[in-house]
């Protein structure tokens, strides 16, 4: 092994830059002592995304030791491969191209990934709130539903005209809804808002209530405070109509199935209406 006469690392980074540049590869030179000789060891940083691809900054010539030489002019680009060095092909390009461009992608990427996640989030919010709508929509009919039918209770065999305020706070209430919407989805609830007789408006008052009570069940399992609120106005119904004892022993019940921290105090309030009924 010939060996390499060593040379003082300021004075071969000073040659070498001329041919990288200040915008060149990272390296470090070292030598090692192997058979008695010193062997220049060269270790060069490996490429980070958003690099440029490296070239020559100016011509080069090498000369073997058989003599012949060949020439590099500047903006050469090499590409190391296992055991050799060659000059870039039209792949390497498009791979250092690759390289240079991977951070402006990948922030384009989660650029592209939170407009979406916005977008999602928007659209839960704009679902939830039109949820939040409907079970509000719902609790107020439901609370007009069973004062209907609570008043039309002693009426409800007659042919007489009757007509109670919850109907025309139904009525109300279902004018600024679209027409369509009602028809489809609580006709009975739209009956009961027309009926003009007892009977007719105790029956509707019936039905309307389970129109109503459907239309709950229906609502995402994650509104369980609102199921509760329906059935304490089914216990409310029984003690106004003569079963207190029923009634109470419901609406306990019915508050008793939801845990404790997602009491409200419209919950409460309302078991404590069925509570004071008289007996």
């Amino acid at each position: 092994m010939p060996g390499i006469t060593r040379v003082d690392p300021a004075s071969l980074g000073q040659g070498v830059q001329s041919w990288l540049g200040t915008e060149g590869p990272a390296w470090w030179p070292h030598y090692d002592e192997e058979q008695g000789v010193s062997v220049l060891v060269v270790t060069v940083a490996p490429p980070q995304p958003g690099q440029r691809a490296f070239t020559l900054r100016k011509d080069l010539t090498v000369t073997t030791p058989g003599g012949s030489s060949k020439g590099y002019p500047a903006g050469t680009i090499f590409v190391r491969y296992p055991g050799r060095t060659e000059i870039a092909g039209p792949g390497d390009i498009r791979a250092l191209e690759d390289r240079y461009a991977a951070p402006a992608l990948e922030s384009a990427r989660a650029a592209e990934a939170s407009t979406r996640r916005s977008l999602e989030i928007q659209q839960e919010r704009q679902a939830a709130e039109e949820l939040e709508r409907r079970r509000t929509r719902l609790m107020e009919i439901a609370d007009l539903v069973i004062g209907a039918q609570f008043q039309a209770t002693p009426v409800r065999d007659s042919r007489d005209y009757f007509r109670c305020p919850e109907q025309l706070k139904l009525q109300a209430v279902l004018a600024g809804m679209d027409y369509a919407q009602v028809q489809a989805e609580m006709p009975e609830v739209w009956a009961l808002a027309g009926a003009g007789q007892g009977f007719e408006t105790f029956a509707a008052a019936v039905s309307a209530r389970q129109e109503i009570e459907v239309a709950m069940r229906n609502l995402p399992a994650s509104l369980p405070r609102f199921a509760t609120h329906i059935d304490l106005h089914r216990g409310l119904m029984l003690a106004r109509a003569g079963d207190r004892a029923g009634g109470v022993a419901y609406g306990r019940e019915a508050l008793g199935k939801l845990p404790p921290e997602r009491h409200s105090l419209t919950l409460r309030m309302l078991l404590a209406e069925i509570e004071a009924v008289p007996a």
